[in-house]
């Protein structure tokens, strides 16, 4: 893979919302959504997902997703981690 799938792989994450399963799926259909509309650019066009990343990771930092998640409570497929406190044991000394 070259850097450039890296970037990609990132921006998909980073748009889409981070620690999400349904994020990054939103993030894929948002870049190529956005490589359909203008690939046109050149070098201009990695410029712009460049920008569009940072945009969102300060506007949004959970992403897309999260912050549908995080507003309106929906979840479609919920696969994730949660840390719970540890349980102690009455019988050990």
């Amino acid at each position: 893979f070259s850097v450039q799938w890296s970037a990609y792989m990132i921006f998909m994450v980073l748009v889409g919302g981070l620690g999400t399963f349904e994020g990054p799926i939103l993030g894929a259909i948002l870049l190529f959504a956005i490589q359909t509309t203008f690939t046109q650019g050149g070098p201009w066009y990695l410029v712009g997902l460049g920008a569009t990343a940072a945009l969102f990771a300060l506007a949004l930092p959970r992403g897309l997703w999260g912050t549908v998640e995080e507003r309106l409570g929906l979840r479609l497929l919920p696969v994730g981690y949660r840390v719970v406190e540890a349980r102690r044991d009455e019988t050990a000394a």
